[in-house]
C-alpha cells in the first residue's frame, strides 16, 4: 500500500482479532505515517478503544447515517454516541 507513496490510506478493521502487542505496534505505525510521512488515514474499525487512541476525529454511523462526529473525547461524551455505541461507562486510556 505504501509503495506508490499515497497521500491517503483507507484501512478496514485493522485492529480486528489481534493481540495487544500487535495492536500497539500498529498504533505506533499509524501515528508515524500521519505525523512523519504526512499520510492521511481513514480507518473503519469496531475496536473503539484502539481506534480512538490514534485518531484526531471520528464519526459514529448508525443505519447508514452519521449520528455523531468529533474528537475522541467529544464522541465518548456525546449522549447519542453513548446510546448507540459506547454505553455510559466506556473510557479510553
Amino acid at each position: 500500500s505504501l509503495l506508490g507513496e499515497p497521500k491517503l490510506l483507507l484501512l478496514d478493521e485493522v485492529f480486528a482479532a489481534l493481540d495487544v502487542l500487535t495492536i500497539q505496534m500498529l498504533q505506533k505505525i499509524i501515528v508515524n505515517l500521519q505525523s512523519e510521512d504526512r499520510i492521511g488515514i481513514i480507518i473503519c474499525d469496531h475496536q473503539a478503544s484502539s481506534l480512538l487512541s490514534v485518531c484526531d476525529l471520528g464519526m459514529i454511523l448508525s443505519n447508514c447515517k452519521i449520528i455523531a462526529k468529533g474528537t475522541p473525547k467529544e464522541l465518548i461524551n456525546n449522549p447519542i454516541a453513548q446510546n448507540a455505541y459506547f454505553g455510559k461507562t466506556f473510557k479510553i486510556n
